[in-house]
């Protein structure tokens, strides 16, 4: 099915994503964060609710298919970092080595799966009318 959030991709060209489903199974979790730093676990869904920006870093040991989703609720957005050594992958764009995606509005909505073991992060579906890829 297609999504009806727009992603201003890196060339500032605008597209429609695609979604691919989340599998009931194999998301266990869901975890508010009233801070402004979370360590990330696969298979989980966290509600970012802290007022300022929250910066949640993706684990670095990970199995191809494990997700994790973030989902905005406080003003300040988020940051989902990559972790050390890794990448998050975003249609033909990538975030540099470590790097990271950063929210454009306080209710923007991310799912990330695992695409390489231990490597790279690739973008299922996202709502936001652009994200930062650095």
């Amino acid at each position: 099915a297609l999504v009806s959030g727009n992603l201003v991709k890196a060339s500032g060209t605008t597209g429609l994503l695609v979604d691919s489903g989340i599998p009931a199974t194999q998301l266990t979790t869901t975890v508010g964060i009233a801070g402004t730093t979370q360590a990330a676990a696969v298979g989980t869904k966290y509600i970012v609710q802290n007022a300022g920006q929250t910066t949640i870093t993706l684990p670095t040991t990970f199995a191809i298919g494990d997700e994790v989703i973030v989902k905005g609720l406080g003003a300040g957005g988020w940051i989902l970092a990559a972790g050390t050594s890794r990448v998050i992958q975003i249609g033909s764009s990538a975030t540099s080595s470590g790097g990271s995606l950063t929210s454009a509005n306080q209710y923007d909505t991310v799912q990330v799966t695992g695409l390489v073991a231990n490597s790279s992060w690739s973008v299922d579906y996202v709502f936001s009318t652009g994200l930062t890829i650095a």
